[in-house]
């Protein structure tokens, strides 16, 4: 399993541009993923695995 810092070097690889890692409250991560459009169900699974 990768840790934030790995994942973000891997993406700034793959999209060969620079990026950082900002945490964000729960709460807000969930407002904004629901205001996205995916089901609930999902938003709240991912809420879980991140928290």
């Amino acid at each position: 399993m990768l840790g934030r810092s790995d994942q973000v070097d891997l993406l700034e690889a793959a999209l060969r541009r620079r990026l950082r890692f900002e945490a964000v409250p729960a709460g807000l991560a969930r407002a904004r993923m629901l205001a996205d459009g995916p089901p609930k169900r999902l938003v709240e699974a991912l809420i879980r695995r991140l928290t």
